[in-house]
């Protein structure tokens, strides 16, 4: 190999091997953040309507 495709490939090596890593954190992380905002709107969700329900015991 020449040097300037030894190093082209070291560079395409470690960009794949980065990016291989970088996916496998995003699949580790992902499902983790996705509940967190789930939680987050029911939680939002839960507020809404417990303010909901006493207006409505104060209306009535």
């Amino acid at each position: 190999m020449k040097a300037k495709n030894k190093w082209r490939y070291s560079l395409c090596h470690y960009l794949t091997e980065k990016t291989k890593k970088k996916k496998r954190l995003r699949v580790l992380v992902m499902p983790a953040a996705r509940q967190a905002r789930q939680q987050k709107s029911s939680w939002k969700k839960s507020v809404a309507e417990k303010q909901w329900t006493e207006f409505a015991v104060l209306r009535f």
